[in-house]
């Protein structure tokens, strides 16, 4: 018996995948909505939250939390905290 573990447990190898979206991918865009124009943002909305796992060989690995804007080629620290806080969506 094969093991799922690609694209969130649904498939049991990347060919199986590629199989999939080769026969079904077309009708799944129509129904979830095909992008008919490129979506636009300007520089302020463009912010999101982001995370970097630092890996120190098992001891004093930690994570490193920042907003990003990749418009504006910026990223910013903030603390976990900040991370967490779900009303905090751009740096003030």
């Amino acid at each position: 018996m094969s093991e799922l573990k690609y694209c969130h447990n649904n498939f049991c190898s990347l060919g199986c995948q590629d199989e999939w979206f080769a026969k079904f991918g077309e009708m799944a865009v129509d129904h979830f909505g095909r992008t008919r124009e490129p979506k636009r943002t300007d520089a302020n909305s463009a912010w999101h939250k982001n995370y970097k796992y630092n890996y120190n060989n098992g001891s004093n690995s930690n994570y490193t939390y920042y907003f990003v804007n990749d418009l504006l080629g910026q990223r910013i620290p903030i603390t976990e905290q900040q991370y967490d806080d779900k009303d905090l969506v751009r740096p003030s």
